[in-house]
């Protein structure tokens, strides 16, 4: 095992600390972790846990380090880095991958690639076990569930240092609150996912020209977005919207999972084809595995440090044209000086067919019926513009605040907490009663309390809750 100091202020140690896109509120810039470790094994882990406990440290685990309010790093504690666990085995003939807490999404997919699978996990590529722990949006989600209704199976290090194995057979009730909230129990040192095929997978890629671009046209494709997902449920689109230099482009990955010909899915996109701005890419139909590269390409861009991101959530019915002629006009205000954005729409919910999400809403906490989820970043080089333009976010966030308060929020995303919340998040006061009791016998001195169900145990609880941001 590897441990890293604070004091040594080494290369290694920063990166342990450093999420894939620094958050811009200075609370969480601030936070730092006083030591690392750098486990190789589970019982590494379990050694970890025990030497956090027994000198009193905050406990945080880092994965893939995609969270997204750096929630892995805490003030004078103790980070636990997976990133040495890479182990990875694909049984290709029961579609299944068993996969280290280290590995990230691309790391699997480089795996399952040669059998043209792919488990429904994450949007883009850096993002690690956490994000099926916690929900996991990506392009197959729609047809097959989200990452957290994929997991079969897992290892779990509890609070005493021990090691567990969960899945139907065995501690069945644990695999039950680990789909959904399995960073609340322990550290998750190994997960077996389903995998799917891709191939084929039908993807394209769109783009709309930054000089032609207007407000109607914008409000045609998201209006085209929220139709779809009503009508297709094996069509997953994630729609980009990119602003650079006053002028806005916009970027529609739209793809098909499961019995879809390519014929199939040209007539949903025709409508879109048929604007004179909108133009399909040269990719003439990227696979799956494309479209997850172009992504990362896309997440990459984004500087560390200097940026403000809003995320909000919304019901199809929500999602009515006077909504969207306001987020049409929110998108097109003008920017302060040197701020460019991104705006990704994803779709989340499909609540009918076999592969319906819900079908699991019985047994699985993260039981949320959200259909739409709307991540705006804003984003600068320069940071002696921070306390500007983080204030330019937080108007935009308190405009569109009031329209979507009622809606369920996305675990791994979540930056408002009320009990009604979390008894919405995990499918019903009954489950909610069940994770505080599993939450209760595995994790009595809540040891892993740095997660992002803020609330969830009893003497943390309170009428409402705001997550630090």
């Amino acid at each position: 095992m590897t441990v890293l100091t604070a004091a040594s202020a080494t290369e290694e140690f920063e990166e342990a600390c450093t999420a894939w896109l620094a958050p811009g509120y200075p609370s969480d810039a601030a936070q730092q972790s006083a030591i690392v470790l750098k486990p190789a094994d589970a019982k590494d882990v379990g050694a970890a846990v025990q030497f956090a406990v027994s000198k009193g440290l905050p406990l945080t685990v880092r994965g893939g380090g995609h969270s997204w309010r750096r929630l892995f790093v805490v003030d004078n504690g103790l980070t636990i880095d997976l990133s040495s666990m890479k182990g990875i085995a694909v049984n290709a003939k029961d579609r299944i991958a068993v996969v280290e807490g280290g590995v990230i999404y691309d790391e699997v997919l480089g795996k399952c690639k040669p059998y043209n699978l792919a488990p429904s996990w994450g949007s883009c590529g850096d993002v690690g076990t956490g994000t099926p722990l916690a929900g996991g949006l990506n392009l197959l989600s729609r047809a097959y569930g989200l990452g957290t209704d994929n997991i079969v199976g897992a290892k779990l290090v509890t609070a005493n240092g021990s090691l567990i194995q969960v899945d139907k057979h065995r501690n069945a009730d644990v695999l039950a609150i680990i789909r959904g909230a399995g960073t609340t129990l322990g550290v998750v040192v190994e997960l077996t996912v389903k995998l799917h095929p891709v191939d084929p997978y039908h993807g394209v890629l769109l783009t709309a020209s930054d000089a032609t671009t207007t407000p109607q046209t914008f409000s045609r494709i998201i209006q085209w977005t929220r139709d779809v997902m009503k009508i297709e449920p094996r069509i997953g689109i994630e729609l980009g919207q990119e602003w650079e230099d006053g002028k806005m482009s916009l970027l529609i990955w739209a793809g098909a999972a499961g019995e879809m010909s390519k014929e199939d899915l040209a007539t949903y996109i025709e409508p879109l084809q048929a604007l004179s701005n909108v133009n399909q890419s040269q990719l003439d139909s990227p696979t799956y595995y494309d479209i997850i590269a172009n992504m990362n390409q896309l997440v990459d861009d984004i500087p560390y440090g200097s940026n403000y991101q809003v995320v909000f959530h919304l019901s199809y019915d929500q999602a009515d044209d006077d909504f969207l002629k306001f987020a049409s006009d929110l998108a097109f205000q003008n920017l302060p000086e040197g701020v460019t954005g991104i705006v990704f729409w994803d779709i989340v919910g499909n609540r009918e067919g076999p592969n319906a999400i819900r079908d699991t809403a019985s047994l699985t906490p993260f039981a949320t019926d959200v259909d739409l989820q709307v991540f705006i970043i804003f984003m600068w080089l320069d940071p002696k513009d921070n306390q500007r333009n983080w204030d330019f976010g937080e108007g935009i966030r308190r405009r569109i605040e009031p329209r979507v308060m009622n809606s369920q929020a996305y675990v791994n995303q979540a930056t408002f907490v009320t009990d009604q919340w979390l008894t919405s998040q995990v499918g019903g006061a009954a489950n909610l009663r069940a994770l505080r009791a599993m939450k209760a016998k595995l994790d009595p001195q809540n040891v892993f309390r740095h997660h992002s169900y803020v609330g969830l145990w009893p003497a943390e609880s309170a009428q409402v809750q705001q997550v630090q941001m």
